[in-house]
C-alpha cells in the first residue's frame, strides 16, 4: 500500500464525522429522507450518542418522527461504527489478505468480517 493512499484512509476513517461525510458524499447513506408519516421531506439534525451512535439523525417537522441516517443503506442494522466500516470495507478490497488478517488487523471476529 502506497503511503499516500494509507494517509487518504486514514484521514478518512480517524475521526466519526471524516467517515460519515465520506459515506454522505458517495451515496452510501442518502442526502436526503422523504417522511414516511406524510411524505414530506425530512431534516438532517444532530442528535446525542445515546439517540444514534452515527450522531445525526432525519426529522420530519410536521409529524415530528425520526429515521435514522443509515436507513435504505447496507449500514441499516449494522451496529459496526461508520469508521469500523470503511476500515473494514478497504481491507477486504485488498486480495492477499484473508479474513482471518482483515480480523486481526480490525480487531473484529473473523464472523463479522466473514458476514
Amino acid at each position: 500500500m502506497t503511503s499516500s493512499l494509507h494517509h487518504e484512509i486514514h484521514s478518512i476513517t480517524d475521526k466519526h464525522e471524516s467517515a460519515r461525510d465520506f459515506l454522505f458524499q458517495r451515496g452510501i447513506l442518502k442526502s436526503t429522507m422523504t417522511c414516511s408519516g406524510c411524505s414530506g421531506p425530512m431534516t438532517l439534525i444532530a442528535c446525542t450518542e445515546k439517540k444514534s451512535p452515527d450522531l445525526l439523525t432525519w426529522r420530519c417537522s410536521p409529524c415530528r418522527k425520526y429515521r435514522n441516517i443509515r436507513t435504505d443503506s447496507i449500514l441499516f442494522g449494522q451496529k459496526l461504527s461508520l469508521q469500523t466500516f470503511l476500515t473494514l470495507i478497504f481491507y477486504l478490497s485488498i486480495k492477499s489478505l484473508s479474513s482471518i488478517a482483515v480480523a486481526q488487523l480490525t480487531d473484529l471476529s473473523e464472523n463479522t468480517v466473514s458476514e
